[in-house]
């Protein structure tokens, strides 16, 4: 299902002319477009937004989960999770904060969510964020190489 909310990374040659960049008019239509400065960049765009709906929908059925535990039924729970990704992804979005500084409005000092942060901060969250999308942009260069040699084969 495609929604037109997505972004895509886009890099161009300074060989590009009109002719080749018909092609942003296409992407265009998947949401908003970031142009890379380097080819490499495209890479770091997997890593973040190409797989990153993943990253969200496993962190809504975290939620979900955690309702269904709770005693909330699976629509009940599902509700409340995505109802509290959309809400604060909505707010980032509209806020010229960065989300650093949303968090830290959203969290009392000792209170309920500082001590759930504080359990992620623990475990290492960030960390292990940075390592699955480092393992997503390793994945994504290897795809890359083996696709390009794959185009210098055929040429021969």
């Amino acid at each position: 299902m495609k929604i037109g909310k997505g972004v895509c990374g886009l890099y161009a040659t300074a060989e590009a002319d009109e002719d080749h960049l018909f092609i942003v008019k296409v992407f265009a239509a998947c949401g908003d477009l970031i142009w890379c400065d380097k080819e490499e960049m495209l890479e770091g765009v997997t890593a973040v937004s190409g797989s990153g709906p993943a990253y969200v929908f496993r962190f809504i059925e975290a939620l979900e989960n955690a309702g269904i535990r709770y005693g909330f039924n699976e629509v009940q729970a599902r509700r409340l999770a995505i109802a509290t990704v959309l809400g604060s992804a909505e707010l980032a979005r509209q806020s010229d904060e960065p989300p650093a500084e949303l968090r830290a409005k959203v969290t009392s000092k000792g209170g309920t969510t500082y001590e759930a942060l504080k359990v992620m901060q623990e475990r290492g969250f960030m960390e292990m964020m940075q390592d699955a999308m480092d393992a997503c942009r390793r994945r994504s260069a290897e795809l890359g190489e083996a696709f390009h040699e794959n185009l210098e084969s055929k040429k021969d």
